[in-house]
């Protein structure tokens, strides 16, 4: 028998030799940098991104030489490259783009102007540099990451206008510097020495019909046919390497066609869908560390100690961006006038540096001059990293200081709903396996953020059968790995009962549940099974919220929300939590919500700013319930319909509505339905005290028979439109 050995693995010499060669070896080392870098750092509340690439730095060649810079860490640099400028563009938030484009715009131009001015003097009157690198140094100053959005999410002052304003801008500065880091690049490219313009501007739209109109009909189709997540990541990763290739082969920087990528697929991958949160765990785990770590490896913190010009190159790369800022804040404030809290949370907000930063620091070392020298030469790249880690630690603590100003001073409405009534617990049925995905996908959905309780997946098992009961526990088992992939925990609960709506009733008492989601195939026919005896049992036996979903596709191909509400649904207990939820589904899939109400709701729901910020409104209104028949043509496939339906003894109840809900439930249609029961018989956090009546039924009340009831119900109406024609008066 012949012996067979691994040469790289069993070789001679030490494997401890510096630098490393044995390659299981140098990847345990980065795998505990990427570990232990950022438990090491956060404390000096460094940026993660900055503690990487000082681990390279200090793991590099210019350090202690513990790796080399070989083929590896460039191939990986530069798929990490590419994963970071992918990720800005597939992240951008495209309903705030649309709805703050203006502010945003004039923000993003007055942070481009100014910095470029100042970015180009600077450089090339006090650092004696280049035109070309005075540019590239200039559109570095004018980006800027929101680094110090988690302070503003703990605040919760996401929806502030300079909040806004600041994420708008900071999609058109990096849009500006990706274009000018193109230009630059293609001036010392011999590729388009010997090509015309002509050809050249082929090139360029032919790349742009591609990116930009193909690839999003054919994501489309991926990713309706095809749910295995591997396959779709896989997928979006080949998708976002050949248009960084197709860039390239148009004369473009690879870079700036990750990016259009991006912005292409953006509507096709929500934040909330199991795919984003796929991308962003394998990038921050895996490819952008890389890239941060091999680009660490060829900066030299030793050029500092060669003379003044490389710390005159430090301070004006600290300084320069952060005058150019505030420059930028001010003049923000004096166009919109705000008032000084705001500007500070602009000059915090659009001070933070970092990914793309650091791209185009990479690509600008990497184009070599004619004699040989790089076009950004070493004390660039180390005044970057001085740069990244003095503007995020100004970034966070202006931020900071800022939100607690703006929440002292009153400027940002005060929540006064006690912890109790802000608890929000969502449990869903286990029933149906064709419908488990969607029920956990949805309840996600309409999840407050801010919630930190863990979602309920309830089974009721009814016969004492052991396949039944391994079948169920699969279910629950399935509904919680899907939920995983979300950072969502869920609990499961399995009961016994002969009664499948006795037992979601039970549950429901037991664990407090504030919202109940139950699922309905897509090709229901009976209308027992929705308005039969187990939804008016849950409806009669519960006060809590009530969402029946029937899905037919996956909720993030979504493209509207198309609300419709009855007359006088502003008077339910429930309202306002209900809308929050529908509110919460538009927000987080970057949707609008067209509502269709009666004058009165709309004019409560606009007041109410609270149950829908940061969510586009188009409003519809209607008189009668007749004039919503005729609205099923301008439905599409791809909108999702919200009906608020109201329990049989409800004030906002109407026969001729829920028939309207019944048609649309039961028809064969191509677009998801959803029906929305909202919680009665508590005590309203916002009603008007003269109808808070209306909601707190006398205990006699209970004790009528149904005829009794409804005559009950009618008297109240009546009473109710008296009421309200006295007061208009």
């Amino acid at each position: 028998m012949h012996r067979i050995t691994l040469l790289p693995l069993m070789h001679s010499a030490s494997p401890f030799i510096l630098p490393l060669a044995n390659p299981t070896l140098i990847f345990a080392v980065v795998l505990l940098v990427i570990l232990f870098s950022p438990l090491l750092l956060n404390r000096l509340r460094v940026p993660p991104l900055v503690g990487l690439v000082l681990a390279g730095i200090a793991l590099g060649p210019f350090g202690f030489n513990v790796l080399s810079n070989d083929d590896s860490f460039h191939l990986f640099g530069n798929v990490g490259m590419l994963y970071v400028v992918f990720m800005s563009g597939v992240s951008i938030e495209i309903n705030d783009l649309r709805k703050n484009r203006i502010k945003g715009g004039v923000f993003g131009f007055y942070s481009f102007v100014v910095a470029m001015t100042l970015g180009l003097l600077s450089g090339m009157y006090l650092l004696h540099f280049s035109f070309a690198t005075s540019v590239l140094l200039a559109s570095m100053y004018a980006t800027h990451t929101l680094v110090a959005y988690p302070v503003v999410s703990r605040f919760c002052l996401g929806a502030r206008r300079p909040v806004k304003i600041a994420t708008v801008s900071s999609i058109i500065t990096v849009t500006a510097s990706l274009v000018i880091l193109t230009l630059v690049s293609d001036q010392f490219s011999l590729l388009r020495s010997n090509t015309s313009w002509l050809l050249e501007s082929a090139k360029m739209i032919l790349f742009g019909v591609i990116v930009l109109w193909l690839y999003p009909k054919i994501a489309h189709s991926f990713f309706k046919r095809f749910e295995d997540s591997v396959l779709q990541y896989i997928f979006v990763l080949a998708l976002v390497f050949f248009g960084a290739f197709f860039a390239q082969v148009a004369g473009l920087e690879s870079v700036l066609g990750a990016f259009m990528v991006g912005i292409s697929l953006n509507r096709l991958i929500p934040k909330i869908s199991p795919l984003m949160n796929r991308l962003e765990f394998v990038g921050s785990a895996l490819f952008v560390p890389f890239f941060l770590i091999s680009l660490g490896m060829i900066i030299n913190f030793r050029v500092l100690a060669s003379g003044f010009d490389a710390i005159l190159v430090a301070l004006v790369m600290v300084l320069v961006p952060v005058c150019s800022k505030w420059i930028v804040a001010l003049l923000t404030q004096k166009t919109f006038s705000m008032n000084r809290y705001e500007r500070q949370m602009i000059f915090g907000l659009s001070n933070g540096q970092a990914g793309i930063t650091l791209v185009t620091v990479m690509i600008g070392y990497a184009i070599t001059l004619p004699d040989g020298s790089h076009l950004l030469p070493d004390s660039v790249m180390t005044g970057a990293v001085i740069m990244i880690l003095v503007s995020g630690t100004i970034s966070m603590l202006v931020t900071e200081n800022a939100a607690r100003q703006m929440l002292s001073a009153g400027r940002v409405a005060d929540d006064s709903v006690p912890e109790e009534k802000r608890r929000e617990r969502i449990m869903f049925t286990v029933a149906n396996p064709h419908t488990l995905d969607h029920l956990v996908e949805f309840s996600i959905a309409i999840k407050n953020p801010r919630s930190k309780e863990d979602l309920y997946a309830l089974r009721v098992v009814n016969d004492n059968d052991e396949a039944h009961k391994e079948q169920g526990d699969r279910l629950l088992l399935q509904a919680a790995k899907v939920a995983s992939v979300a950072d969502q925990w869920v609990e499961r609960i399995s009961r016994y009962d002969v009664n499948v709506a006795s037992g979601i009733l039970y549950s429901a008492k037991e664990y407090a549940i504030t919202d109940v989601v139950i699922g309905l195939h897509q090709k229901l026919k009976s209308r027992d099974t929705l308005f039969g005896l187990m939804t008016e049992m849950l409806l009669k036996g519960v006060s809590c919220s009530l969402f029946i979903y029937k899905p037919v596709f996956h909720l993030k191909q979504t493209s509207r929300l198309i609300v419709f509400l009855p007359g006088r649904a502003e008077l339910e207990v429930g309202f306002g939590r209900c809308f929050a939820h529908v509110s919460n589904i538009a927000r987080k899939l970057h949707v609008e919500i067209m509502v269709y109400s009666t004058p009165e709701t709309r004019a409560v729901v606009m007041h109410h700013k609270q149950m829908h910020h940061g969510v586009s409104l188009e409003f519809f209104l209607y008189h009668a319930v007749e004039e919503l028949h005729p609205l099923s043509g301008n439905i599409t496939d791809a909108d999702m319909c919200v009906f608020f339906a109201a329990r049989p003894n409800a004030i906002s109840y109407d026969e001729t509505f829920d028939k309207l809900v019944e048609n649309s439930v039961l028809s064969d249609t191509a677009h998801n339905v959803l029906v929305v029961y909202p919680e009665q018989y508590e005590k309203p956090d916002n009603t008007d005290e003269r109808f808070s009546t209306l909601h707190q039924p006398h205990y006699k009340f209970e004790r009528l028979h149904r005829s009794e009831r409804w005559l009950f119900v009618q008297v109240q109406r009546v009473w109710y439109r008296f009421v309200k024609t006295i007061f208009r008066r």
